[in-house]
């Protein structure tokens, strides 16, 4: 049950969307190029999801073969979540022969998450290898993580480091994959390397926390952390204890948990009173 849930965790914690912001929405697809242009960005960086899809679909039945029209509907379903769309739409832009390399890679992200990883596999392999980006080197651990293929992982991971300016993500993922192996004294060490280039990341001192659970150490970690965001590593922690059988630490840890934040902490309440009736 842990393994599981670690390794969802780890698919989960790969993001490839684009981030979202204010939106603004246009009307009308007919002016000069440079205003389409500056549209265009705007939906794919900072605009509703939604609005842009609708941007985009209007685009494609005026002009059916302009590329960046295609290309631009693809992302746009894929922020919105709508990964399906988005596979499709790619597939009609690599059958145009009008995808670049990192339309290519966009769509192998999609099929990632929808779980089609041969397909992903096949994308992958058939890529420039000087296209040597971290986020190609991701998704390349992330194909290894799910065939159990320790070591192309590792190399992957390895160069998605080296090619990061900040790599504290990397190496948070990477740690997620080694707990998914049941490898939790690396990952321990892996996510404490994370938080040393950034120890803001609260993925990685939750992660590390885990990992230290997963051993048998209940004990939080001596970082920085929040009120907030000790109560959610104490609250873990109780799960993992939970699920190890040891009722005492978990009523303990659930407890701290709920003192430790500075609202009502309805899940860890939830639980530790779940716990209490299961043991009367």
């Amino acid at each position: 049950m842990v393994r599981s849930a670690i390794a969802a965790g780890f698919l989960a914690s790969m993001i490839f969307a684009l981030a979202g912001c204010t939106a603004t929405r246009p009307d009308d697809v007919t002016g000069n190029i440079i205003d389409d242009a500056r549209i265009e960005n705007l939906l794919l960086s900072a605009g509703d999801p939604g609005d842009a899809v609708r941007y985009f679909e209007k685009a494609l039945e005026q002009s059916p073969g302009r590329a960046e029209f295609r290309r631009g509907l693809a992302l746009s379903f894929s922020r919105a979540g709508r990964h399906a769309e988005a596979a499709e739409t790619y597939r009609e832009l690599i059958a145009r022969n009008q995808a670049t390399p990192e339309d290519r890679l966009d769509y192998a992200a999609v099929m990632a998450r929808l779980g089609h990883w041969d397909e992903v596999n096949t994308v992958i392999a058939g890529l420039p290898e000087q296209m040597a980006t971290v986020r190609r080197r991701l998704i390349e651990a992330m194909a290894a993580d799910h065939l159990g293929d320790w070591e192309r992982a590792d190399a992957a991971y390895a160069a998605a480091e080296a090619e990061a300016s900040a790599p504290a993500r990397v190496l948070n993922n990477w740690g997620v994959s080694l707990m998914a192996r049941g490898d939790f004294a690396l990952a321990e060490a892996t996510f404490t390397r994370a938080l040393s280039h950034d120890p803001q990341l609260f993925n990685a001192k939750n992660n590390l926390a885990m990992a230290r659970g997963l051993q048998g150490n209940f004990r939080p970690p001596s970082i920085p952390m929040s009120e907030t965001e000790r109560a959610y590593v104490l609250n873990n922690l109780g799960m993992i204890a939970m699920q190890k059988g040891q009722g005492d630490i978990a009523r303990g840890l659930l407890a701290a948990a709920i003192e430790a934040h500075p609202q009502h902490y309805t899940e860890a309440a939830s639980r530790l009173d779940a716990l209490d009736r299961s043991e009367s």
